[in-house]
């Protein structure tokens, strides 16, 4: 594994563990924050995936976008693709007033994260 991914990796680790935590000693004021840490994990798991692929990627928070890239080096992520949808609305919008996460959607993206967690470390040649 290339210096690179092991960067993203540990980034995406950093943010998987902070949800986690955070949802171990659940707040309803940390719903927020819970999903948005699991939308970050996600979305680093899946550029280390592409970044150890050699494959190059746009700017994006979009997990969508991200994830079509990473599906055609291996179509088993497309079986993402919905939660990958569900998990965008966490990115940016969940983190300014008018939109709240509940505690629902703080289990529903750890689900999501958790998932997306080992199917990267297993692309990645990683003990799940």
């Amino acid at each position: 594994m290339n210096s690179v991914t092991r960067s993203w990796l540990r980034k995406a680790e950093g943010d998987f563990l902070a949800a986690q935590r955070l949802l171990e000693h659940w707040s309803p004021r940390c719903a927020d924050a819970v999903c948005f840490h699991n939308q970050q994990a996600v979305e680093k798991f899946l550029k280390a995936c592409l970044v150890e692929a050699g494959l190059p990627f746009p700017r994006t928070r979009d997990l969508p976008t991200i994830l079509n890239l990473l599906a055609k080096i291996d179509p088993m992520w497309k079986a993402f693709e919905v939660a990958c949808d569900q998990l965008t609305k966490h990115s940016v919008n969940i983190r300014y007033p008018g939109s709240d996460a509940t505690k629902r959607d703080a289990l529903r993206t750890s689900k999501i994260s958790t998932s997306s967690r080992r199917e990267a470390r297993l692309a990645l040649g990683l003990k799940a």
